[in-house]
């Protein structure tokens, strides 16, 4: 996993080329997978013994199902956050504070609704999952469909009270149709899986997501400084135009670092030019990112619409054998009684 993370988060930086000693980024993301291959090849040939990965457990299709879903949710979770995070502070200008609270809708309206969809949930599961990843990933559409260099922390509340309400039927459902046919034997198996795919889920999406908004955000800077360009003198066209080709290489950053405010100028530059050419580069900076984030958050909400398809696939009923020993047991407290 280190391999292809590292791969993915520091493509763009070393311009997916050598990074040291010949070795190059491309060559470091396939040794990650091939050592990934590696470990599943020795897990399946230890199989009759003790292995530290039973492929027992995923004979359980809700089960299967229900760590891609967890998959997916720790990778859109980062996908959409991220962007959003950065969309907040470097180009709305919030302190991380206020950024912190701008999203505040989100927990508020799935902490409110968990304790109606968690009731429902017990019966049905299935249904409530499903239209819990999309109403997610409406929520998540409506902000990429709405951000805007001119919009407030206000316009995106209704897309995050319909992710929030979204996520109060994801989490309950998921975990209950995931573990309900287990065999006792493999529970503890079972849970470490899920935890480690939904962590997994989500380094994937910081890296991936990562690499994605920073190569968009490279290849949109170099395009709004050469259209921003025209509006400054002739002799400050070149120099501001290869500043910002070269932006995006040593990495995002959150706040006033990318946002044009804090451009390096020569000295003796007129106040006025100056102040001009400030004023450009931050409208270089804020539209270049409003038009990277949105492909970026597209991938996170495609990640979550299939996993919704992938739901339908689950069973909303338990297994034959859970259901006869569901009412084995009912009928034993029945004669108790």
């Amino acid at each position: 996993m280190f391999g292809v993370v590292f791969g993915l988060i520091e493509g763009q930086r070393y311009e997916w080329g050598s990074v040291r000693w010949g070795i190059t980024i491309p060559e470091i993301i396939a040794a990650g997978l091939l050592v990934l291959a590696i470990f599943l090849v020795v897990q399946w040939r230890r199989q009759d013994r003790e292995p530290l990965l039973p492929f027992a457990v995923f004979k359980d299709r809700n089960y299967t199902l229900m760590t891609l879903v967890l998959l997916a949710m720790g990778f859109a979770i980062v996908g959409v956050f991220l962007p959003l995070t950065l969309y907040y502070q470097s180009v709305l200008g919030l302190s991380a504070f206020d950024a912190g609270l701008a999203i505040a809708p989100q927990p508020l309206a799935m902490m409110l609704l968990s304790g109606v969809a968690a009731p429902l949930a017990a019966r049905y599961a299935k249904y409530i999952l499903i239209a819990g990843l999309t109403l997610f990933a409406l929520g998540m559409a409506y902000i990429a469909w709405t951000a805007q260099v001119t919009s407030n922390r206000w316009s995106f509340v209704p897309g995050l009270v319909i992710a929030g309400a979204g996520m109060a039927g994801i989490w309950t459902p998921v975990y209950s149709l995931a573990t309900r046919d287990l065999q006792p034997r493999l529970a503890g198996v079972a849970s470490g899986v899920v935890s480690t795919l939904q962590e997994l889920g989500a380094v994937l999406g910081s890296a991936a997501i990562g690499a994605l908004l920073q190569n968009q955000l490279a290849t949109d800077l170099h395009n709004r400084a050469v259209t921003f360009a025209t509006q400054l003198p002739a002799q400050a066209q070149a120099p501001f135009v290869d500043g910002f080709s070269r932006a995006a290489k040593a990495g995002l950053e959150v706040g006033r670092g990318q946002s044009g405010t804090s451009l390096t100028l020569p000295a003796g530059i007129p106040p006025q030019v100056a102040q001009q050419i400030q004023q450009v580069a931050h409208a270089v900076f804020t539209q270049a990112f409003v038009d990277a984030m949105r492909p970026t958050m597209a991938l996170a909400i495609v990640v979550i619409l299939v996993a919704a398809v992938g739901a339908l696939w689950a069973r909303n009923r338990p297994s034959g054998a859970q259901g006869r020993a569901e009412r084995d047991t009912q009928r034993e407290q029945a004669s108790v009684a």
